[in-house]
């Protein structure tokens, strides 16, 4: 029997490192970790307690219902036992076992650290394809930690999109701009008057939500266009979300629509699934090589530390990784 060094989430704000017997399955591969992705978003939730106890844990490693003590986590680069480079939807842990179906082959134009990137990659395009976005319109993005930046990345790439990105953090000016976006931080400019500016008075077409908060889901029903779409894609845990739906929502005949990542958009029709989906993810990993977006390392022993390290939202902070190589 091997024994993996996993993170458990304990209490709210109490991670502790503990060992974690593994039983191997039959036809089940083992890997060993060499990199792993925290989420700044999902995974804060359950540091800071505020996701709904008991929940369904519908990813491989996960207990079925999601309670303290638990372990969580989705992105885990490892080595398999024939030498290939994979990666799992596995929990923070420094070793798993896993079916070959569920694992994902990473060729060699996909560094470890860019396959870190691939669950909010494939989150990203899921928003894509659900934002279903048309040359000539002018698009927000709410929020740029890792999903709004990926999402703004593949906007970025799309012909004649005119792209405003917003965020209170300063330090995503920068990057902002050198995707030849417009940026607005509304704790220095007004968001309406710069839409306004932007748009020329029409207002946004289509925007994204990856903030978290509602206060900013707010602000963009304000400065939609008429008929606009907002695509929101926060999860909010377990926390209440209250919004004003008698004033711009309600008279400009506005759409929000949810994007989450464990299901192909119907509208998409037969011919698209996960695996089709995944193969897209790949290829953009491998094109926009999003590891320059890491900006901390910390060794396993340290994720204790590397989660309350995030949840003081520093203001540089992107791409927190684990680095299991690291003594």
């Amino acid at each position: 029997m091997n024994v993996a060094q996993a993170v458990y989430f304990v209490a709210p704000q109490v991670v502790e490192i503990r060992e974690r017997p593994l039983e191997p399955q039959k036809d089940t591969v083992f890997i060993r970790s060499l990199v792993q992705g925290i989420s700044a978003g999902t995974e804060l939730h359950f540091y800071r307690g505020d996701f709904p106890s008991g929940m369904e844990g519908d990813l491989p490693g996960l207990s079925k219902r999601l309670e303290y003590p638990l372990v969580y986590g989705y992105s885990n680069v490892g080595i398999d036992e024939r030498g290939r480079r994979v990666f799992g939807f596995a929990p923070h842990q420094t070793c798993w076992y896993a079916n070959e179906a569920d694992l994902i082959i990473l060729d060699d134009s996909i560094s470890n650290l860019d396959a870190v990137f691939l669950p909010n990659m494939e989150t990203a395009l899921g928003i894509l394809q659900d934002l279903q976005p048309i040359p000539g319109e002018t698009i927000a993005v709410m929020g740029l930690g890792v999903v709004g930046l990926l999402v703004a990345e593949l906007l970025s790439r799309q012909r004649w999109i005119n792209l405003i990105l917003v965020d209170m953090k300063e330090s995503r000016r920068p990057i902002a701009e050198g995707l030849g976006a417009v940026f607005i931080n509304p704790q220095k400019e007004s968001l309406a008057e710069a839409v306004q500016k932007v748009t020329g008075g029409r207002g946004l077409d289509r925007a994204v939500n990856v903030s978290a908060s509602a206060s900013a889901l707010q602000d963009l029903m304000e400065v939609m266009a008429m008929e606009g779409l907002i695509i929101e894609a926060s999860w909010y845990g377990s926390r209440p979300v209250s919004l004003s739906l008698g004033g711009a929502f309600h008279r400009r005949r506005l759409t929000i629509k949810s994007s989450q990542v464990s299901n192909v958009g119907g509208h998409l029709g037969l011919g698209w699934n996960k695996k089709r989906r995944m193969e897209l993810v790949l290829r953009a990993l491998s094109e926009i090589q999003p590891r320059r977006y890491v900006t901390d390392h910390f060794s396993f022993a340290q994720a204790p530390r590397a989660y309350e390290y995030i949840s003081k939202g520093h203001e540089n902070t992107i791409q927190v990784v684990l680095d299991c190589e690291q003594p």
